[in-house]
């Protein structure tokens, strides 16, 4: 390109930022795990081993901390006198850009024993915890928290320090020039990227803007240099709490669209960067690179450089890559939804997500490690990239699915659900596709019986309060689900209690006061559940729910007290509210307005193979699409955004679903 090129795109910028409101300064906080020194990936020498595998087991590195883990969760156990085989605890974090985040954060606070003065009957539940996974606003909670250190304790005033939510995420500086500066300088890491032999698109610019945020002190620096660089995802193994396993294992969510894909289906493989592999668990990819090599190339298990780049002074490189997982573009991933066409938005949006989709610059791009692998399906092994995005585009906005992986052995999940179904409120639709798409992939006893719609979760209230699925056999009202042995699930749904928690998830900043609001809602609501029928208090109940696997593996037997809990807390399998006709089938005449596509009705079937967009495009293009994106978004009186928009397939033009513009996933 040009200067006169370049001269244009930061001009543009420079006028972009004039549009968008500046926030305030926040105090600078505690440093991250080092950072790199630069965003380009390195080339390196390979191990002398494989770097990927295949199979559904977990790592042997996962399987040597979980065990260390055992040792620490079973003095915690201990402590509240409990004994036997001891169930394992896994917390499920929603998307819903910062509000998801505040939310989860708020939640919790309320369970950790850490948190100043917490007299919740919940707390401790973090302690006890093995997993914690997060998608897109949730992976913001997850990321940030664990590449912060040391790892911080969940308070408003230190999380707000932590996390710059004061501060606008598409303008972090008060002044018109370091903000242009702030871009030219993301522009040029972008470049770097490029010319270093790797493709870009508009994630890679998400990702540095989400990773200022994630950086502690990071806006006030904002006009330094390598400021949006974020740690390693790889590098948290070398966290003290981490590798002590004084804290649970970290997993952040994607989705991957199948290449020539307009959109993702809700058959979509469900991917995870956990912090020593990433891969999928799904049957068509059962496979997993080592997160540190993340960014090689691999053909039939071979590191190579990318095609594109033979014959050039790359390939004189080592073929392994490192320094690819910086954790802002993987968060960045996880909350990637610029592949999402929506309507209603006048023709420069829509030209803007043309030129997005035409380009190959509208998901995250990753090299391929799988190419060629037999253990694959032919729609991985083909591509040279893997097209990933926001976590919740195939439906499941509540990362569920990598802790109800068998080898995971998780007993007891907290589902933490800050999804905006209805109203900005969840109504429990993410948990009716997890229990669909486990049909759909023929493993249904991995999750336990729900409602079969949204209108009977709403009917029976259980969106307004914390509902037990899984109990069978505890409950003397059935608890639902007749013989069901897998992994029980606590849903804890976003509701007001104290102070209203349904923002926007086009709501980029927020106030100290709206801070501490959520957290003191997400106390209150933890402190107390309600019920339909008399049942001892939440504090008794609460710990028998803990114990309830104890209770279905013959550890203990339950008092007269917890059974009464069950029968208060537990679902009792009624499908009471379901409009006639709907159920776990096609639900094409569903009043269906939560979020990503209706859960049977495909989205997204492959385009003619005459526009299928083209892997890699200009680095240039994603940082001037963001900046105009940034721009609608953040003024009103450049364009009315509504709430709720539609989003309509190309393929099937008559199907549309009322939706969050930020979340087809009910963010």
């Amino acid at each position: 390109m040009n200067m006169d090129g370049f001269f244009l795109i930061y001009l543009f910028i420079a006028l972009i930022s004039l549009l968008v409101t500046p926030g305030t300064s926040t105090p600078l906080h505690k440093r991250q795990l080092p950072v790199p020194s630069s965003y380009a990936p390195n080339y390196t020498a390979c191990p002398s081993g494989s770097i990927i595998r295949s199979g559904l087991s977990v790592s042997n590195q996962e399987k040597e901390w979980v065990q260390k883990r055992n040792g620490v969760v079973s003095e915690v156990w201990r402590a509240r006198n409990v004994s036997g085989i001891l169930p394992r605890v896994g917390i499920a974090v929603s998307g819903g850009g910062y509000r998801a985040m505040l939310y989860g954060a708020s939640i919790l606070s309320a369970m950790s024993t850490t948190t100043p003065s917490n007299t919740s009957p919940a707390a401790g539940i973090f302690q006890l915890s093995t997993y914690l996974s997060g998608l897109s606003g949730g992976s913001w909670l997850v990321s940030s928290l664990y590449t912060t250190s040391p790892f911080p304790t969940l308070t408003p005033q230190n999380l707000s320090q932590t996390w710059s939510l004061n501060i606008n995420l598409l303008r972090p500086t008060s002044g018109l020039k370091d903000t242009a500066q702030l871009y030219i300088d993301i522009a040029k890491d972008v470049k770097d990227k490029h010319n270093a032999g790797f493709p870009v698109s508009i994630t890679d610019v998400w990702g540095r803007l989400v990773g200022l945020h994630l950086n502690p002190g990071g806006e006030q620096e904002a006009a330094q240099a390598n400021v949006e660089d974020t740690p390693l995802w790889s590098s948290v193994v070398r966290a003290t709490e981490f590798g002590a396993a004084q804290v649970p294992y970290p997993v952040v969510t994607t989705v991957q669209r199948s290449q020539g894909e307009d959109r993702v289906t809700v058959m979509a493989n469900i991917w995870e960067f956990n912090v020593h592999e990433t891969g999928s668990y799904d049957d068509s990819v059962k496979s997993f690179i080592q997160t540190k090599y993340l960014g090689t190339y691999l053909s039939s298990g071979t590191p190579q450089h990318r095609p594109e780049n033979n014959g050039s002074s790359i390939a004189n490189q080592p073929p392994c890559v490192t320094n690819f997982d910086q954790t802002g573009f993987l968060a960045g991933t996880s909350s990637s939804l610029f592949n999402v066409e929506v309507g209603g938005l006048g023709p420069i949006l829509s030209s803007l997500s043309s030129i997005l989709s035409s380009r190959g610059l509208d998901t995250a791009l990753i090299p391929n490690p799988f190419a060629s692998l037999p253990a694959v399906n032919g729609s991985i092994a083909t591509p040279t990239e893997l097209e990933l995005v926001d976590g919740g585009e195939g439906g499941q906005n509540i990362p569920l699915w990598p802790l109800i992986i068998p080898d995971r052995s998780v007993d007891l999940i907290f589902a933490v659900d800050a999804s905006n179904d209805e109203a900005g409120y969840p109504n429990g639709t993410s948990l009716i596709i997890t229990k669909q798409y486990a049909g759909w992939k023929g493993v249904d006893t991995w999750f336990p019986p729900v409602p079969s719609t949204p209108e009977a979760f709403v009917a029976q209230g259980l969106h307004q309060k914390m509902t037990v699925f899984g109990c069978a056999g505890l409950a003397s009202n059935g608890g639902g689900g007749g013989n069901y042995t897998g992994p029980m699930v606590v849903y804890v749904p976003n509701r007001q209690v104290t102070f209203p928690t349904n923002d926007s998830t086009f709501k980029l900043e927020y106030t100290m006061d709206e801070i501490t609001g959520y957290f003191a809602n997400g106390a209150a609501l933890m402190s107390n559940n309600p019920s339909n029928v008399t049942a001892p208090s939440w504090s008794t109940c609460l710990p028998c729910i803990l114990s309830a696997p104890l209770y279905r593996n013959g550890s203990a037997t339950p008092s007269q007290d917890c059974q009464a809990c069950f029968k208060a807390h537990c679902w009792d399998g009624s499908e009471t509210g379901t409009p006639p006709g709907a159920g776990m089938g096609p639900p094409a005449t569903r009043g269906y307005t939560g979020q990503g596509p209706p859960p049977s009705i495909p989205f997204g079937a492959a385009d003619n193979a005459g526009t299928r967009r083209m892997a890699g495009g200009r680095w240039w293009s994603a940082a001037i699409v963001v900046g105009v994106i940034g721009t609608f978004f953040m003024r009103s009186d450049v364009v009315q955004i509504p709430e709720y928009t539609y989003l309509q397939n190309t393929r099937v033009s008559k199907i549309k679903c009322l939706l969050n513009l930020n979340s087809h996933k009910g963010e």
